[in-house]
């Protein structure tokens, strides 16, 4: 069941799809969720947009298919809706089959209520952001005194913080890759070898820093939306929330969240010049081997006539070119090959 915060700056009531033990059956979460949409709406004497209530509320399948939505897909943001804000923040998490997937953090506030609902992927979680998010939960159950804006800036803060973590390790595999790839031999032929193993893993490491890429752009409007809020004269529910919020924090909030992007971006920059890099290696590969072929069919071509020519064995040559012709054309095999070995070399074809 929901925990209902009471006596404190605001109330704040979190649903969650999952427990320890794993998922919790779906009608018992969104029969929960309903209950405090209820309760967030009689408090605040306001009605929640349908579309929002699709996404959100869950009031039934019906509504869901009469007003299909894209508030599922992970794009942090912050929406205005007169009477409330509704909020999406999203952090990511790996899946056991190796995949991107994300924990959706949905919420709608006003300046004395607060419902967050977590929406864990199916195979798993963010224990990172969980553990941190569940904690300050906690503590504003025992001796919560804050207002609403600075719970939803704390709460960005994390996600930040997540994002960051997740990019780190994403820098750390792809440091790695491109140090394997740095130390191939210098021979493009046996670079080129390791080429099937190498190109699939930058391809799922750029796969993963690009699904990134909405989330730490679009957090950066988040920050920047609770900056430009702070202290605004004006009457947006926006503004309302975040009036009290701290300068120095959320001046921080939005220059972490500038930064994290920008390591992403670094990150990105990296995987595509070493994917292009593995191209020239293959193309370089491809064009070195076709000179070996000829280089190859160079030097078999005069032995190969020499051979055929006195292969024939005609009776009536003269007694010296059968006395020292195989010697003659020995000779000329090798010095032949000598002289094509030298011009091959120096053209770079062997």
């Amino acid at each position: 069941m929901p925990i209902t915060l009471k006596h404190m700056p605001h109330r704040w009531v979190n649903i969650k799809n999952a427990t320890r033990g794993g998922h919790r059956p779906f009608p018992d979460f969104r029969r929960d969720l309903d209950a405090a949409l209820d309760e967030f709406e009689r408090n605040n004497q306001l009605s929640v947009d349908r579309e929002v209530h699709s996404v959100v509320g869950f009031r039934g399948e019906e509504e869901q298919a009469e007003h299909p939505t894209n508030y599922s897909h992970p794009i942090p943001r912050i929406e205005d809706h007169g009477d409330y804000l509704f909020g999406h923040l999203a952090v990511p998490a790996d899946t056991w089959l190796g995949e991107r997937d994300f924990t959706s953090l949905l919420f709608l506030a006003t300046e004395k209520d607060l419902i967050t609902i977590i929406k864990d992927p199916p195979l798993t979680y963010s224990r990172e952001f969980g553990t941190v998010f569940l904690n300050r939960y906690q503590t504003h159950r025992n001796t919560g005194s804050e207002k609403v804006g600075d719970t939803l800036q704390a709460i960005a803060k994390y996600v930040v913080d997540v994002n960051q973590f997740v990019l780190r390790g994403l820098e750390i595999r792809a440091r790695r890759t491109i140090a394997r790839i740095d130390a191939w031999g210098a021979s493009p032929l046996s670079r080129s070898d390791a080429l099937p193993v190498m190109v699939p893993e930058l391809v799922s490491l750029e796969v993963e820093v690009r699904t990134m890429g909405s989330l730490t752009r679009e957090t950066v409007d988040v920050a920047r939306t609770i900056v430009t809020a702070r202290g605004a004269p004006g009457v947006s529910q926006t503004e309302r929330v975040f009036k009290c919020v701290k300068a120095a924090t959320s001046q921080a909030l939005l220059a972490r969240a500038r930064q994290v992007d920008d390591v992403r971006r670094d990150i990105q920059f990296s995987l595509d010049s070493a994917l292009r890099r593995c191209d020239q290696i293959q193309e370089q590969s491809l064009i070195v081997a076709t000179h070996r072929v000829t280089a190859f069919g160079a030097l078999i071509l005069v032995p190969n006539l020499l051979f055929d020519f006195f292969g024939q064995a005609f009776i009536e040559l003269p007694s010296w070119i059968q006395k020292w012709g195989w010697w003659m054309t020995a000779g000329v095999t090798f010095a032949y090959w000598a002289i094509q070995y030298v011009i091959l070399r120096r053209r770079r074809y062997l």
